[in-house]
């Protein structure tokens, strides 16, 4: 009987370990994206700014 009480204390910490990442992921991939854009819009006026893409 105890085996069968830690089994499911292990069980409901799982769930909430997942449920915890799974709430995280949606704002981490929002911020990777975000991340993802700012080097792009930077990388463009660099470009814009020397033409040549010389130093």
């Amino acid at each position: 009987m105890n085996a069968l009480i830690a089994l499911l204390f292990v069980a409901v910490l799982i769930i909430v370990a997942a449920s915890a990442l799974l709430a995280a992921a949606p704002q981490a991939l929002l911020d990777w994206f975000e991340d993802r854009r700012l080097v792009r819009e930077e990388v463009r006026e660099r470009l814009n700014n020397n033409p040549e893409g010389g130093a």
